[in-house]
């Protein structure tokens, strides 16, 4: 009797060691959510959508009942009544064979619009990918969360209630110090994770994330040693590829260490010329791209007209509009009185400066060092301020 029990035991044993999860299932919990609300789980690089499932008493189900055959990088999409296609709530997350849980607060989701890769209000578990990314995120978090108060503090986070505070000049430069301290930390903790964790897909979600953080500073040999990290066997997986061909894409055209471009432009007197004839040889050169009826670009202009006056002859300014009526640049340029440089592209966003600066909005700025490369990308207020200090070009 004795040994028929221990044999069943066995059997038992076995059974549960070599068995494994096939597909996955996730037990999803989601609040501020109406019954009958629907979620969709959809493939990010397929761009299909997976599964979907109705919400009741604020849960749902996806399961998927074939093997995968390697981890999927995953969004579930939350639709409702309020919500239209630019405003429905996102999270994303891997799925592998496993069983996951999903708990998220509709509130506190990003819209698709706002969207980063840094998840809000969503807890994902379960399933060996998701939770060495969930390692990845609590890895950055604390520093993430004191960089977003200094972001705040010094007035780059305000919304309508908000009122900013009265920081003195120093007392911005040390902020912008301590936050540049914190991309540091950042991009070192990003690159130390992919060190250690080469043969796992999770890292190319963790080069995504770093190239979007710093997507302007990046040059495209770091991008590669990134990427060089992985894992031979893993370098031919889908996903990989995938995570690559999106990586590359994500890095701005302009980096830091480029040179410059050089394109044609329009002058004041409607006269074809090329930037390079207005860009000053062994000289810092700042490069800021306007237009008339930007709001922002002409409440920055104040600050700009500051800058000059600070750095003088070190300083050589040339704007840039984009502007395709004459008629509105020149007013806004006699509104204004800039007293240096003023080119404009009549094409506006498009032509030639959509195939070289590949501006994605405006106000946008690009300062050239001495030798003619990009120093640094899209500063503007105190990082501005910052950069010239460090540069030794500003003169207090």
């Amino acid at each position: 009797m004795r040994i028929c029990l221990s044999v069943v035991i066995l059997c038992v044993t076995i059974c549960a060691c070599t068995c494994k999860q096939v597909g996955y299932e996730i037990r999803g919990t989601l609040s501020g959510v109406k019954d009958g609300t629907f979620v969709f789980l959809e493939d990010v690089f397929a761009g299909k959508r997976a599964d979907s499932a109705e919400v009741r008493d604020g849960k749902f189900v996806f399961k998927e009942n074939e093997e995968l055959k390697e981890p999927k990088y995953c969004r579930l999409i939350v639709k409702g009544e309020k919500l239209n296609p630019f405003g429905a709530k996102i999270a994303s997350f891997f799925v592998d064979n496993s069983v996951m849980e999903f708990k998220g607060v509709l509130d506190s989701m990003p819209a698709i619009l706002e969207f980063t890769g840094e998840e809000t209000g969503v807890k994902v578990s379960g399933g060996a990918t998701q939770e060495l990314y969930n390692e990845y995120l609590s890895q950055i978090r604390e520093l993430r969360l004191r960089y977003d108060v200094l972001r705040h503090r010094t007035g780059k986070i305000f919304t309508t209630k908000d009122k900013q505070p009265e920081w003195s000049f120093e007392e911005k430069l040390q902020m912008e110090g301590e936050m540049r301290e914190l991309e540091e930390k950042m991009y070192r903790v990003g690159e130390e994770f992919v060190k250690a964790h080469r043969e796992s897909v999770v890292i190319g979600q963790v080069i995504i994330l770093m190239v979007e953080r710093w997507r302007y500073r990046i040059t495209p040999e770091e991008l590669n040693n990134l990427f060089g990290y992985v894992a031979p066997e893993l370098s031919e997986s889908e996903l990989m590829r995938n995570f690559k061909e999106r990586a590359k894409k994500r890095v701005h055209q302009v980096m830091r260490g480029m040179k410059y471009y050089d394109v044609e432009l329009v002058d004041t007197g409607g006269n074809k010329v090329m930037l390079s004839e207005h860009v000053q040889p062994g000289k810092y050169n700042l490069l800021d791209f306007w237009s008339s009826g930007c709001v922002p670009c002409r409440k920055e202009i104040p600050h700009l007209l500051e800058i000059h006056e600070i750095c003088g002859d070190a300083l050589n300014f040339i704007s840039i509009s984009l502007d395709k009526r004459d008629d509105r640049w020149k007013k806004a340029m006699e509104e204004e009185k800039m007293p240096w440089t003023q080119l404009c592209n009549p094409d506006g966003f498009y032509g030639v400066l959509k195939s070289t600066y590949s501006i994605p909005a405006i106000p946008f700025s690009v300062l050239v060092n001495p030798e003619g490369r990009i120093e640094y990308v899209n500063l503007h207020g105190t990082e501005l301020d910052k950069a010239l200090v460090d540069l030794g070009i500003w003169k207090h």
